[in-house]
């Protein structure tokens, strides 16, 4: 059977990216520009393949029964990046619990950890950094801007109008020329008040 190799690596590949999809986020922008733009090309002729393994089964007269078990290979790993786009494993859930989590479904999620680093995120790319709280204003200053936030930035957290003693919100501002009340709002998902205050100065 020719180009099992091939075939094989193109399998092992689009099943390494469904598996570890969310590790993308570290890399830089352009460069995973061009990594989607090789898997497009991949991803489409990978049915064709398993098509074309069963076919090329059907006619030949010596039959190798591995075509067989690379067209059901294929076949199943496609219907489960159909069916489970981000993968099989929630990695995020791995990492350590931020002190705050705000998110909003247009300007991304930002998280502070206890250590004082950051985590912006932003349509799966990563932004890191480290931060500082004085008072209700969170200091940012992250490694390399992003498309809402140069590198250096602030947000103002809002109290809760039910509860005053904790935040359910930020105002996240692009930079500090920003005019006040010019932000972008993100909702807190998850803050730790107790955690909060033992970084803030």
């Amino acid at each position: 059977m020719k180009y099992k190799k091939v075939i094989l690596f193109i399998i092992l590949l689009e099943a390494s990216f469904w598996v570890f999809r969310y590790f993308t986020g570290y890399i830089h922008h352009f460069h995973k520009s061009l990594f989607f733009i090789l898997l497009l090309t991949v991803f489409p002729t990978l049915p064709l393949i398993g098509i074309f393994q069963v076919l090329k089964f059907t006619i030949e007269r010596e039959k190798h029964h591995e075509r067989l078990v690379y067209a059901t290979s294929i076949f199943i790993l496609t219907a489960l990046i159909i069916l489970i786009p981000q993968g099989p494993v929630n990695w995020e859930s791995l990492e350590r619990k931020p002190i705050l989590h705000a998110q909003s479904s247009r300007f991304g999620q930002l998280k502070l950890n206890a250590n004082q680093s950051c985590k912006y995120v932003f349509d799966r790319d990563f932004y890191f950094g480290k931060y500082e709280i004085r008072q209700d204003t969170i200091h940012l200053k992250l490694r390399r801007d992003t498309p809402w936030m140069y590198t250096s930035s602030y947000a103002v957290l809002g109290k809760s109008q039910k509860d005053t003693t904790t935040f359910d919100r930020i105002c996240l501002h692009p930079n500090y020329q920003t005019k006040k009340g010019m932000c972008w709002r993100l909702g807190i998902q998850s803050v730790d008040m107790h955690q909060l205050s033992l970084v803030s100065k």
